[in-house]
């Protein structure tokens, strides 16, 4: 193998490549050297390690391989496709390799034998702005990978674990007794709570045209860019504006009324009440202005000055470059300022963070402010009480209570002008127009294909409710109690129409120790707010791709017929935009080219329904007078909803496109690939929306149970308890076209099958000392799907373990007034899962904690 995989004899590169099967390895050897080739036992074993290998990895350090937060640099030009040459001569480590051969990163950024071409680059910038070879990570593929220097995109020197957070809460509450029956009553809440985050990378950028004229070009890649007219980087920036979010929620209620009693001791309670939710985020340079971006970093030497400036600033006339391959989408233009006016400032990208002024940022970033705001207005009415003035049942009166209720609820969303792409004051172009009316961007900022809107919206419904208590019988043998509880709730809403809801309950108790109880219900909830007018703003996605061979395959080993019908669904899809995924020798070859998450759209959706859960609980309560203080429940719960409101995660609306006879019209419409077949791109995944939707149905059913037994000895009381949840199914049943393709859930991240807690406190005098285990059953990590998972793609270190959280607690009254307190949370110190920074356990790790609670009299 060490003979194939030389560059100098084929080639192609020792390090990255996917391994071939035994069998073609030893047909390319032989069609290379025409001799058979003699395979180590060591390589034989890779062999078949690959042969049997799981397809998809979920591994730390996540990340893409082919950029940097200060970028790799490339030795080609990307639009005249010259140079790109994995030995070009530049040895900046002097070890004797060209560098571009020092990395997998390098060879797959050139045109090698094997490689994609004209991706990120051979050489990383370092944050003091000095250069050296690509250092790799694990290498999963052309476009991912684990580690290296491509980390510090995602995870970066400088960022919270705990954000600050600051809080203000006033609540004041008040009543006034108008007589002995009737009390006015009111409430008062002001919060006000600020918390503060950083945002960055806000942006990424795919090779970035330096020409052979930019002063700031480093000088080992210069003579090269005289050369072949100009070279190019690739870049995920993290040095580019201060990229800090203060997010501020101000929650203000209000609530007046009057509640008493009828003369027959009927209990009644009218209410008013408002209240007003702001939440305002207001960053500080988060946000680049992309036209300003381009325009800056396309740097000249100023021949009057000798300094370096804008190009645009010499030459009002110079067209824009942006990059090769349209990465981001941008439609190219000067839109935020007048080209020739002076005001561009030179941005320095190719020398680290020493090399971005501040005077740069000032003029390349923006301040955004995005605000919500929801209010509500209800007015309330209820009366209670019993029938015994009127008529009892043999063994007592009936119980009720009625009621009616009007809610009126409103939002609104707003955002800054540079997001709402809104031309401000300076441009060629009026001012206060939107930049979609002179190009196809829609917004001014990084995606400047995505469009933010404001958002409002308003609901309102009238309901009406009368629940009512009927005991049957009562104190009979066998029978010491049986009531049927039943309740019911009419409902008109301005949005989805009239609604009903239902309740029954009946509670039997054969015995004084033991009552059993039976629950049937018909509840309905109509779509709320924000599910209904949240706005529509930009985000990205990166979901795996379904139609990649690799996945097919992993498909394939488990189960081939599903493997063949998502290949036919695939091939279907691509057939539609003029694309063939497979090869001269008609081998299904189509590998994701994604190099980059690709933007989309996540917002409300007005034309949600309500959905309706039917509930079904049997169980039971027993307190033994055997024994004081022990006590058990048990209660078998089946919930069925249809037309759950939920949201769709990406991997499971391109997913659900091909799965199933057809292509599933109701998610392939929700995302679209690209059709250009001269982009590099071309097939791939180029836009998603999501948003919530009206699932066709969900299921889901399990026992709640829980065991208390509290006992006294001498004068310590112990307290002992305990309670947990077995879950039998989680299954979503998304495709309103075939009811009976289902997406499980039990089992994935934060679903598991069991979980369960065990606490114990023990009480002497004064002191009181608590202990807390927390029981969570093995889950699949985040982001991996359980059908996935079982069909073969990932190997078991996808699965977490089994999670175990111990906590400790203790108080100590001091005096009347005062009281200490403590503990440890989390003793063990249990780490998050893999794929999460604070489930099922706090990124605090474990920590320590004392305060003390004093009263004033």
């Amino acid at each position: 193998m060490a003979q194939y995989y030389n560059y100098d004899n084929t080639g192609l590169f020792n390090f990255g490549l996917s391994i071939p099967s035994q069998d073609a390895f030893i047909q390319n050897y032989v069609d290379t050297f025409g001799t058979q080739p003699n395979l180590t036992s060591e390589e034989l074993a890779l062999f078949n390690r690959s042969a049997t290998a799981n397809p998809r990895a979920v591994l730390p350090y996540r990340t893409f391989p082919f950029t940097s937060g200060y970028g790799y640099i490339i030795p080609g030009n990307p639009y005249t496709f010259e140079g790109f040459d994995p030995a070009t001569n530049i040895d900046l480590n002097g070890n004797g390799t060209p560098d571009c051969l020092d990395s997998f990163s390098g060879y797959n950024s050139s045109f090698g034998a094997a490689s994609f071409g004209a991706l990120g680059g051979c050489w990383n910038v370092l944050e003091d702005g000095s250069y050296r070879p690509i250092q790799d990570g694990l290498v999963s593929g052309n476009f991912e990978g684990f580690g290296g220097d491509s980390y510090n995109t995602i995870q970066q020197q400088r960022g919270y674990l705990i954000t600050p957070n600051d809080k203000i809460a006033i609540n004041v509450l008040g009543h006034y007794d108008l007589s002995d029956s009737s009390t006015v009553f009111g409430e008062f809440k002001y919060v006000v709570q600020t918390t503060e985050n950083e945002s960055q990378p806000s942006s990424y950028w795919d090779l970035l045209f330096g020409a052979a004229d930019n002063p700031y070009l480093p000088s080992f890649i210069q003579p090269l860019a005289s050369e072949i007219g100009g070279v190019a980087i690739t870049t995920d920036p993290i040095g580019i504006g201060q990229g800090k979010i203060e997010n501020e929620r101000r929650t203000l209620r209000g609530v007046i009324g009057l509640e008493g009693f009828l003369e027959n001791d009927w209990q009644y309670s009218l209410a008013l009440n408002y209240g007003r939710f702001e939440f305002e985020q207001e960053g500080t340079e988060n946000i680049v202005a992309v036209d300003r971006f381009f325009s800056a970093i396309d740097a000249v030497t100023d021949p009057s000055t000798g300094e370096a400036t804008c190009r645009v600033n010499l030459d009002a006339d110079t067209p824009q470059v942006t990059t090769a391959f349209n990465i981001p989408v941008y439609d190219p233009g000067y839109f935020s300022f007048t080209p020739g006016d002076g005001s561009c400032v030179p941005l320095n990208i190719w020398a680290g963070a020493d090399g971005i002024s501040q005077e740069a940022v000032d003029w390349v970033t923006q301040d955004s402010r995005d605000k919500t705001t929801i209010e509500q207005f209800v007015v309330s009415g209820s009366l209670s009480g019993d029938s015994s003035d009127y008529f009892e049942l043999p063994y007592g009166p009936v119980f009720f209570a009625l009621g009616g209720e009007y809610r009126k609820e409103k939002s609104e969303a707003t955002f800054d002008n540079w997001q709402l792409g809104i031309i401000p004051e300076g441009s060629q172009y009026q001012a206060g127009t939107f930049i979609s009316e002179y190009s196809s961007n829609n917004s001014l900022v990084f995606q400047p294909s995505i469009k933010t809107a404001n958002e409002k919206g308003e609901f309102d419904v009238s309901e009406v409710f009368v629940e009512v208590s009927i005991p049957l019988i009562e104190g009979e043998m066998l029978a010491e109690e049986l009531t049927l509880d039943l309740a019911a709730r009419y409902s008109d809403y301005s949005t989805i129409g009239d609604t009903t809801t239902w309740r029954a309950n009946l509670m039997y108790a054969p015995h004084e120790d033991l009552m059993i109880r039976l629950s049937q219900s018909q509840a309905v909830r109509a779509p709320n707010i924000t599910e209904l007018f949240g706005p529509e703003v930009g985000t990205t996605f990166r979901p795996t791709d379904p139609c990649n061979a690799s996945v097919i395959a992993g498909i394939r080993g488990n189960d081939p017929a599903a493997a063949d019908q998502i290949q036919a669904n695939c091939v279907a899809d691509f057939q539609s935009i003029g694309y063939n995924p497979f090869n001269d020798a008609g081998e299904y070859v189509y590998s994701d080219p994604l190099s980059a998450a690709f933007p989309g759209v996540t917002g409300g959706n007005a034309e949600l329904q309500e959905e309706t859960a039917d509930t079904t609980t049997v169980g039971f309560v027993y307190q033994a007078s055997w024994l004081e203080g022990l006590s058990l429940t048990a209660d078998y719960w089946s919930i069925e909803i249809e037309s759950a409101i939920s949201s769709v995660s990406s991997d499971d609306i391109v997913n659900g496109c091909y799965i199933g006879e057809t292509l599933n019209e109701n998610f392939c419409s929700l995302f679209t690939r690209n059709t250009d077949e001269n982009s590099p791109q071309f097939a791939g995944l180029n836009f998603l929306r999501s948003t919530d939707v009206n699932f066709a149905r969900l299921e889901t059913s399990g026992v709640d149970f829980s065991v208390g037994y509290d006992f006294e000895i001498d004068d310590h009381t112990f307290l002992t308890k305990l309670s947990g949840t077995k879950v039998n199914e989680i299954d979503q049943y998304t495709n309103p076209n075939d009811l009976s393709e289902v997406n499980p859930e039990l089992g994935e991240v934060n679903r598991p099958e069991w979980a369960g807690n065990f606490t114990v406190t023990w009480k002497w005098q004064d002191l009181q000392i608590g202990w807390q285990t927390q029981y969570m059953d093995e889950q699949l990590v985040s982001f991996v799907e359980v059908e996935a998972y079982e069909r073969g793609d990932y190997d078991d270190s996808v699965v977490m373990d089994e999670f175990f959280q111990h906590d400790i607690n203790f108080s100590y009254v001091l005096t009347e007034t005062v009281k200490m307190y403590g503990g440890i949370k989390n003793v063990t110190n249990e780490e998050p899962f893999l794929t999460n920074f604070a489930y099922p356990a706090s990124a605090r790790g474990r920590f320590y904690f004392v305060g003390f609670d004093m009263q004033l009299n």
